[in-house]
């Protein structure tokens, strides 16, 4: 987020002819995007390797390690463990109803939902809105987009401390609240907002809650995947995060739409975040509760 709005700079001035293809400011993002991802995909291909056998290894290790608890125990103390996975035994359905139909896991994931569609609808309107009411370019707006992602990194470092002080449920909270604070201030500053070129004072109405905005959204990014990998089992990890990033791309795909076709009409715009937001709180706060580290699993033989 930083190092995309300082490529912009470089190819504000492009203007070459490469064959028949013009690279201009606008399609020079779309070349460097694609050598990136080719970039990205022979590393994969070359470089990536299948963790499995290590943790089959290790799995291995693990049961010796039990056989042995075992061994060394009464069989009837084995009646005082609890076993909790759900994820290796029924048909999928009960299993996958079992894991991520709970309350605790729908609420993690459509606060999930909600940050990024709401990030993505900001995102959308933010450079017509500064061009429309502010006047300014792609320099201004490359700007604000790099100070917004050294805030983001900045912000990540911060958490890196208070996540060691502070539960992630309430890291979550103070996310949800923070960004609906923001909403709310949007809701009533942009339809009152008046094209002004200059106007510090109209900037900062402005740009104080974006930032507010923008300092809120680690907390539920980091939040919500730090306890969606203790409120899931663990060999539903893989799943679990996989779900994740399809919510993400559907909010990300929603999200400029919507943004899109209801730029200036503040009230429904972000009025539906402000509602979605509201939803995610509501539904957090019921399983505040439930949203710790489930217990350790144990697959010791009963028998």
């Amino acid at each position: 987020m930083i190092i995309g709005p300082v490529f912009n700079f470089i190819m504000l001035n492009l203007n070459y002819d490469i064959g028949p293809f013009l690279l201009d400011k606008l399609s020079a993002p779309g070349l460097l995007m694609t050598g990136a991802w080719t970039l990205l995909q022979i590393i994969v291909i070359f470089f990536y390797t299948n963790l499995n056998k290590f943790n089959k290894k290790e799995s291995e290790t693990s049961d010796e390690q039990t056989g042995l608890l075992a061994s060394d125990n009464d069989a009837q103390s084995y009646n005082t463990i609890q076993v909790v996975d759900n994820s290796q035994t029924g048909p999928f359905v009960l299993r996958f109803y079992n894991e991520y139909i709970r309350d605790e896991v729908i609420a993690v994931y459509c606060s999930t939902f909600t940050v990024f569609f709401m990030q993505t609808v900001l995102e959308t309107m933010l450079t017509p809105f500064t061009r429309d009411y502010f006047n300014w370019s792609d320099i201004q707006n490359s700007i604000l987009y790099g100070l917004a992602g050294l805030e983001i990194m900045i912000v990540f470092l911060l958490l890196s401390f208070l996540s060691k002080k502070i539960k992630d449920r309430k890291l979550l909270m103070i996310g949800i609240i923070g960004n609906l604070l923001t909403l709310i201030f949007l809701i009533v500053y942009l339809p009152m907002a008046e094209p002004s070129k200059g106007n510090i004072e109209q900037y900062l109405l402005f740009i104080i809650p974006v930032f507010g905005n923008v300092f809120s959204l680690p907390f539920i990014v980091l939040a919500s995947i730090s306890l969606l990998s203790k409120i899931t089992s663990v060999d539903s990890q893989g799943l679990t995060q996989g779900i994740r990033r399809t919510v993400v791309g559907l909010a990300c795909i929603l999200g400029p739409n919507w943004g899109g076709v209801f730029y200036k009409q503040w009230y429904i715009m972000i009025g539906t975040l402000i509602l979605l937001l509201t939803m995610s709180l509501i539904m957090s706060l019921i399983s505040f509760k439930k949203l710790v580290a489930r217990p350790i699993t144990s697959r010791l033989n009963l028998n």
